[in-house]
């Protein structure tokens, strides 16, 4: 903890009222009294909507929760989903696009709830087994080297913000969480969406996980963790090469046109990585097929290809552009 937090800090803790959340907001009042710690905390939950009924009672609980134990707390509601109709196939839930809406919704209400109160972190429970989902989802995906690093203990909130996202219960595995919890007696929220197989991530918890660890590694989650925290590492270490090439080559946003000749000296590896990373740049995933397009027209002979979304690589004049047509839907 000493790592993560400093003392004095006013943190904003992300509850939703589920196991690793709630074992969290319990160890963050613990540290909020320690005289080494002295932290602030607040709790901001948002209601996203998806579970209607459900949603309101886990909001219920949050509220209660903090009410009981004299901490502040905001709750608001973001109305992502749509109730369902009658009807064959009604309603129907796009799991990839919801999860992506959620994510980013928190993130701005935390921001905003941050911006509003003075808030110096964010701390959210995503735990060791969330982490070695995540690398496997990145890789399958594709990613390079910087994807494998998955999710750091601690990052700025926003590109450039002051504000930190600490994530302090990565050491921990979700069935130590829960060991914990059936041992202390603590009540707690459970989501049914977490079940739910269309989920790409749930299929992985349920599923791909567990056949690794009965086929492969029972440790698997902890080796999948390691590499998460050596790829850190050569991200450290090589991060600061990769981003003085962006300055020196790429322009604000990555649309400046890029010399050929600045790709040469790289092996073929180095380049691709430093190729996701001017895609990731210009707002692009950087999925291992539109890298691959652009080394290719690197290499020449082609002179153009696409990479989704209206976005195309161009090269002319001894240069390489990203070109974005107008009025084109982006990744964002």
């Amino acid at each position: 903890a000493r790592a993560l937090f400093r003392s004095g800090e006013r943190v904003l803790l992300g509850l939703s009222g589920g196991p690793d959340s709630v074992f969290l907001f319990h160890l963050l009042r613990y540290l909020a009294g320690s005289p080494r710690f002295r932290l602030e905390l607040g709790v901001a939950h948002l209601d996203h909507g998806l579970r209607w009924e459900a949603s309101a009672r886990d909001a219920s609980f949050v509220d209660r929760l903090c009410s009981r134990h004299g901490i502040s707390c905001r709750v608001e509601q973001a109305r992502l989903g749509v109730r369902p109709k009658t009807g064959p196939g009604a309603g129907r839930i796009r799991p990839r696009n919801l999860e992506d809406a959620g994510r980013r919704a928190r993130y701005e209400y935390f921001a905003r709830v941050c911006r509003e109160e003075g808030r110096d972190a964010v701390v959210v429970g995503h735990n060791r087994t969330d982490q070695a989902e995540t690398v496997l989802l990145h890789l399958f995906r594709g990613c390079g080297e910087e994807g494998l690093t998955a999710m750091p203990p601690s990052r700025a909130l926003e590109p450039g913000s002051p504000v930190r996202l600490v994530r302090p219960l990565l050491p921990f595995s979700a069935a130590e969480i829960r060991a914990w919890f059936r041992e202390a007696g603590l009540p707690c929220r459970r989501d049914a969406t977490n079940d739910d197989l269309r989920f790409r991530r749930n299929r992985v918890r349920k599923e791909l996980l567990p056949y690794l660890a009965r086929h492969f590694n029972p440790r698997v989650e902890e080796a999948l963790a390691r590499v998460a925290e050596h790829a850190r590492g050569r991200e450290e270490l090589l991060g600061p090469v990769r981003d003085d090439f962006l300055a020196r080559h790429t322009g604000p946003g990555g649309f400046d046109p890029v010399p050929l000749a600045a790709w040469a000296p790289w092996t073929e590896g180095a380049r691709k990585e430093l190729l996701h990373a001017w895609l990731a740049q210009a707002g692009l995933p950087g999925e291992a097929w539109q890298v691959e397009a652009l080394a290719r027209v690197i290499r020449g002979p082609g002179k153009s290809c696409q990479l989704g979304k209206g976005w195309q690589a161009v090269r002319e004049k001894g240069t390489i552009r990203l070109i974005l047509y107008r009025g084109a839907a982006t990744f964002l």
